[in-house]
């Protein structure tokens, strides 16, 4: 059986969706489960009718090739193969399998109800009163208008209620984020509150109510592109939680890190073998400053834990030489507390690629709190010839070989008035360059 959502396109277009469709099946095929075919069998029909669907030829620019869609058929039909095997072996061991045949708890379990104790108690610790913020997202890829997040958070005896009412209405462009996106961007947020290290679960969701208008960049409906909603849409939305929840815990919620998982793919030919390539990175950023201390500098930051790839990798895989891999220094927020530093990254394309930017924070940069000042926006500058050209936040473009792509991420915000014209500089974990 089979079910998944096939990523659409090779050759680095995978996250040109946002900027260039407006539609769910241009981002990728959701299939209805179906039978794939017999045990070491692959049923090829079902995939070739896919390749074709939408009214579009198949093709590079539509769909995986064919080759790549059958190959990675056949990787999930060995998959479920083991899966059988290891079932099968469970079942000469009787004991393992009783065990796996006891009742599941009922819904009601003890560990759950203690752990939404654990989430009120943490509510508790939060004033009652009513809590409201808003930001924006550059832009949709589309038109040059923001997207508004805008939340409304009400705390009454330990309950929170997280009301995104005033959030824009799903957009053409693929930044709009269906409802699991949003429900897990609460659950972080809420759950840094605890303070303890305590598995996630249903339990520590029950004392939380969420509304998000159907429709909306917060809870879309197809056939709206969602491409962008878990990566970039997911920050905004922690960013204006926590903007809303700093007016009751000034003391506790740090300011704006720099909100973009910063998107780079690209693809093409390359030279040395003749055999296509697509690469996909996110570029870290600066934190946000703290109440007692300043933003770490280069890191990725709430909905995004990435790491990045080595530069001798990358050279040695793919037509690409890494001019720069540094810290933005000055890009974070001044306050009582700095905000850390972002990151300038240029890479150098041995080859023509076609290549896709997916970034925000380049218009709206992060805020800062309690008189801190906000971090710097991000830019994204294409060299060709020597002639540099400023990029949008979101765009799909192809760069000719000798061409140089350098990305500057955004600075976290500042926290705090300063207090002593001199700031002392955030540490970084890692800086690299070459």
């Amino acid at each position: 059986m089979g079910g998944e959502k096939i990523p659409l396109g090779t050759l680095g277009q995978q996250l040109e969706r946002p900027p260039e469709h407006g539609r769910t099946l241009r981002e990728a095929l959701n299939r209805e489960p179906e039978h794939l075919g017999r045990p070491h069998q692959l049923q090829h029909v079902g995939v070739h009718q896919h390749e074709a669907s939408d009214g579009e030829p198949a093709g590079v620019h539509r769909t995986q090739r064919a080759h790549e869609s059958r190959r990675n058929k056949c990787r999930e039909d060995a998959g479920n193969g083991q899966s059988v095997r290891a079932v099968a072996a469970m079942e000469r061991k009787p004991r393992l399998l009783a065990a796996l045949e006891r009742p599941a708890r009922p819904a009601g379990d003890a560990r759950d109800d203690v752990r939404r104790d654990l989430m009120r108690n943490a509510l508790h610790q939060i004033p009652d009163g009513t809590y409201r913020a808003e930001d924006f997202l550059d832009d949709d890829g589309y038109s040059s208008q923001p997207v508004r997040l805008q939340v409304t958070i009400r705390i009454h005896r330990g309950r929170a209620t997280v009301d995104f009412t005033g959030s824009s209405p799903q957009c053409r462009g693929g930044v709009n984020a269906v409802l699991a996106i949003t429900i897990s961007a609460v659950f972080y947020v809420f759950r840094c509150l605890l303070g303890e290290d305590v598995p996630a679960c249903a339990g520590l969701m029950e004392p939380i109510e969420i509304l998000a208008p159907e429709a909306s960049v917060v809870n879309a409906r197809p056939p709206a592109a969602v491409a962008a909603g878990n990566v970039e849409t997911s920050q905004r939305i922690v960013d204006v939680l926590l903007r809303a929840l700093a007016h009751a815990l000034p003391h506790r919620i740090p300011a704006a890190s720099s909100g973009t998982m910063n998107n780079l793919s690209f693809g093409g030919i390359d030279p040395r073998t003749g055999a296509p390539f697509a690469y996909y990175e996110t570029i870290a950023g600066g934190m946000g400053a703290r109440c007692r201390a300043n933003g770490l500098s280069g890191v990725h930051t709430h909905m995004t834990n990435s790491l990045n790839t080595p530069v001798e990798a990358l050279e040695s895989h793919f037509p690409v030489r890494v001019r720069r891999t540094s810290l933005r220094r000055g890009s974070g927020g001044r306050g009582r507390f700095q905000g850390g530093d972002g990151i300038i990254r240029e890479i150098e394309f041995l080859t023509e690629v076609r290549c896709s930017v997916l970034s925000d924070r380049r218009r709206f940069p992060p805020y800062g709190l309690e008189g801190g000042r906000p971090g710097k926006t991000g830019r994204n500058t294409l060299v060709t010839k020597g002639r540099s050209r400023k990029l949008p936040s979101k765009t799909v473009f192809v760069a000719p070989s000798g061409s140089i792509l350098r990305v500057e991420t955004p600075g976290g915000g500042g926290w705090g008035k300063s207090q002593q014209p001199k700031i002392v500089r955030p540490t970084s974990n890692i800086v690299k360059e070459t």
